[in-house]
């Protein structure tokens, strides 16, 4: 069953580095974790992933000032002391759907996956975001 939640809206600027381009086969585009970005992220959907109390994720947006546009992300956070294995998808009602690709996650790290940068849709964004860890999906 497919949960859709009201995006958190983060006022911010434009966050450039998060552009992101598709490649050309691809039905929905996909990109490595990066850094989180250094903008405030405060006003995030924040949920423990149901495998492990220790691996959090969130469901953001970042708008830019004008509100006109908007970008999704997903942060994760592994507060174990065990490396894991994550995978994401961010499905969005505005095209700023992306999927992150698999890739080990370390102990102790922060990390994030950006979505392109969209026009803002009429009615508000809706996002679900997943995050399959060791295999296991769960999402917001």
């Amino acid at each position: 069953m497919r949960h859709s939640a009201k995006f958190f809206m983060v006022a911010a600027a434009t966050v450039s580095a998060g552009l992101l381009a598709a490649g050309p086969a691809a039905a929905t585009p996909s990109t490595t974790w990066r850094p989180v970005p250094d903008v405030l992220h405060s006003g995030c959907s924040w949920k423990e992933h149901k495998a492990s109390k220790f691996i959090s994720f969130a469901n953001c947006a970042f708008v830019t000032a004008d509100r006109t546009h908007l970008q999704s992300m997903m942060i994760v956070e592994n507060r174990s002391t065990k490396k894991v294995k994550i995978e994401g998808l961010i499905t969005t009602n505005f095209g700023g759907d992306i999927h992150c690709k698999l890739s080990d996650f370390n102990p102790g790290l922060h990390t994030s996956c950006l979505g392109p940068t969209k026009p803002m849709p009429a009615g508000g964004p809706l996002a679900t975001t997943k995050l399959i860890m060791n295999g296991l999906p769960d999402e917001i």
